[in-house]
């Protein structure tokens, strides 16, 4: 008889030299300590920095919690990419605790497992690595949800066994649902591969019947109160945007379906890893057994799965879906996914792969864009670049012209200049909608001047010289680290702002 690889201690199975391991983590905490303080902001990042200089109940992409701590951060250390990604430290500490949580709670069981080998399973997939370090919504949305887990699998576990509710983890289970709401949207997955765990699964049925049950999702959604309040005051211009404007292409055909389809699959093949997405599979098997610990978890992390599974599905009849957008189905599973590994060789190939893509993505972004070799960085990399240089000429072209404010063509070079030169009152001219379009009448530009910067992916375009008298190209130059080109830039003067009538 063939023993499960859930019954056989991956203490024994899956155990690994202690060189190798420190080794690893020693890479990872270089190219981790190397991202913090070296690379520079990607353009979303200081986007959301600009978000935390205008405090608002939410904001137009996304809700408004990470925008708040960022807030908060830059207040506590001031101006400086510590203060910008401090709270990703936050948020992979929050989430290095709930290993130890479940690591504590096989301990003395049938399935134990290492902690320290668990957290480089977690933080050596890149997917999970790059969400935690990079700050987006997503560290702040994984470390929440890890917490929230937890108290649902204690929540599950009490009504398993004696049919009771546990009130104080339900609510606190249902609040940190509601915060990581606040955090993102995807959260709502989440929260749906609970519901759909209470409803199918025959032994948490009767849970519909307590009235705690619903008392809890009105916590849920009272903690997403300043989303709907912004949405209600800006014609629900959020919901909007990601319910219906970023989602507008046309697949065409059951072709492109299936290519976004198989596109979806093969990128979390490379940024999961395909020996975690195979430990995924063995979880999600029924062949396989569960270890008595894992037993209230299983039912809300295996509906978490078939949730996200659909929603990739559905997404793809009209845009790609990217792999991160359903990273709260793997938030369950990976604090404990070490024992669903079924050889030794497929841990350390996981812990390789890994820590060589982690390892490629920082040199990527903090030394030199690797495309750039092939004559191209990429977009992301090649706009990540040059900042002091390309600042220093902004402002010396400002002062040259006198022109009372900076601006341009598109919010992702705006946010990078904005933070470059800690100026929140940087303008974006330009025809996508974006937070910038909610700024942009603050701050009485009326009959000012300004210099604008544009480059090839977001060239001068009418929606920025209908809003000047005169339009001045001023200076083009090239971005090329290492002597390899990775951006152009132009440098144009507008004369006499005046605002579009819809402003």
């Amino acid at each position: 008889m063939t023993t499960s690889p859930a019954t056989t201690p991956p203490s024994e199975r899956l155990r690994l030299p202690k060189w190798f391991l420190f080794t690893v983590l020693a890479i990872l905490l270089v190219d981790r300590i190397a991202y913090l303080f070296f690379a520079a902001p990607l353009p979303d990042e200081g986007y959301y920095w600009l978000w935390g200089k205008h405090p608002a109940l939410s904001y137009y992409d996304h809700p408004p919690l990470q925008a708040w701590l960022i807030g908060l951060s830059t207040k506590i250390f001031g101006h400086s990419l510590l203060a910008l990604r401090a709270p990703t430290l936050l948020s992979s500490a929050i989430v290095v605790w709930s290993i130890h949580w479940w690591s504590r709670r096989a301990r003395g069981t049938t399935v134990e497992f290492d902690f320290p080998t668990a957290v480089l399973v977690v933080f050596a997939t890149p997917l999970f690595f790059v969400l935690m370090e990079i700050v987006f919504h997503d560290h702040l949305l994984i470390a929440l949800l890890s917490l929230a887990t937890i108290l649902t699998a204690l929540t599950f576990e009490r009504f398993l066994e004696d049919a009771s509710v546990r009130k104080p983890t339900l609510y606190g289970a249902a609040g940190l649902i509601g915060l990581a709401g606040l955090t993102k949207y995807n959260a709502v997955l989440f929260a749906i591969g609970i519901f759909l765990a209470i409803l199918f699964v025959k032994r948490l049925r009767p849970m519909l019947r307590s009235p705690h049950l619903y008392l809890a999702a009105l916590v849920t959604l009272a903690c997403l109160t300043p989303v709907f309040l912004w949405n209600q005051a800006n014609g629900d211009a959020s919901f909007q945007y990601n319910l219906s404007d970023r989602l507008a292409f046309d697949s065409g055909s059951l072709s492109r379906w299936a290519f976004y389809v198989q596109m979806f699959f093969l990128a979390s093949m490379i940024h999961v890893g395909p020996l975690l997405v195979s430990a995924v599979v063995r979880f999600a098997l029924p062949a396989h057994e569960i270890p008595a610990w894992l037993g209230a978890v299983r039912p809300f992390a295996i509906s978490g799965l078939v949730v996200a599974l659909g929603f990739v599905l559905v997404l793809s009849l009209s845009t790609p879906v990217s792999t991160y957008w359903i990273i709260v189905a793997y938030v369950p599973l990976f604090p404990f996914l070490l024992i669903y590994f079924q050889r030794r060789w497929h841990l350390v190939a996981h812990l390789v792969f890994g820590t060589a893509y982690i390892t490629l993505f920082t040199i990527n972004f903090v030394i030199v864009p690797l495309f750039a070799f092939n004559g191209t960085s990429g977009y992301l990399p090649g706009v990540a670049r040059g900042w002091p240089e390309i600042s220093e000429k902004m402002l010396d072209w400002q002062q040259k012209t006198g022109a009372e404010f900076l601006a341009t063509s598109d919010y992702r070079t705006g946010s990078i200049l904005a933070f470059t030169i800690n100026d929140p009152l940087v303008e974006v001219i330009a025809t996508r909608k974006s937070q910038f379009t909610f700024w942009i009448g603050e701050n009485g530009r009326d009959g000012q001047d300004a210099v604008i910067l544009t480059e090839p992916f977001f060239p001068m375009a009418d929606v920025i010289r209908d809003r000047f008298d005169s339009i001045e190209e001023l200076e083009t130059f090239d971005i090329t680290p290492f002597g390899m080109k990775v951006a152009e830039y132009t440098i144009y003067l507008g004369r006499n702002y005046t605002p579009a009538p819809e402003e």
